[in-house]
């Protein structure tokens, strides 16, 4: 007879999201501008999870200079985060290949959870 177990672990969002790769390469776009960013480039990243899945998602970069301080329209169902970092250059020696990947340096800037939507600000604007 075989038991299944399941077992959660809930680690902070800076940790579920450091490495995460940006891009196979040694450079990515910029998700509002598409301003070519590279190692060391700082850089914010929208990461989701929804609240039937385990993982967290990282969904877009913006550079700088395009990066935003709030999530404008959060989405029902699912936790969103906002999070400043650098990009940092992760080398696979045996392949001779490169990838860039996510490294929070300033942690959170906003959240959005799973009970606020943007549907709500509109109500609340009615």
């Amino acid at each position: 007879m075989s038991v299944e177990t399941h077992h959660s672990i809930t680690v902070p969002i800076e940790r579920a999201v450091t490495g995460a790769t940006i891009s196979d390469g040694e450079h990515a776009l910029c998700g509002r501008c598409e301003r070519s960013v590279g190692e060391g480039s700082p850089v914010s990243v929208y990461a989701y999870s929804m609240s039937d899945e385990r993982d967290v998602t990282v969904a877009r970069i913006n550079c700088s200079d395009c990066a935003s301080d709030t999530i404008a329209h959060p989405t029902l169902g699912g936790t969103e985060w906002l999070v400043c970092g650098t990009l940092g250059l992760r080398s696979d020696v045996a392949r001779q290949s490169h990838q860039l990947v996510f490294v929070p340096t300033e942690g959170v800037i906003d959240m959005s959870p799973p009970t606020e939507s943007s549907g709500d600000a509109i109500e609340e604007q009615l």
